[in-house]
């Protein structure tokens, strides 16, 4: 069965700069799944905001 969600990507630049912003939202938890998914949610977003901007 085909998957009939259409993906796209776009180029965001990854600075160190913003490494370090997205990472003080972060708060350091001892799952580190949940570390890894909110370090994810957060990478998301600049990467909506870089988009539409």
């Amino acid at each position: 069965m085909k998957s009939t969600i259409l993906t796209f990507g776009f180029p965001v630049p990854l600075t160190s700069k913003t490494l370090v912003s997205v990472q003080k939202y972060i708060h350091p938890q001892l799952d580190t799944e949940h570390t890894q998914q909110e370090f994810q949610k957060k990478l998301a977003l600049y990467a909506v905001d870089f988009y539409l901007q």
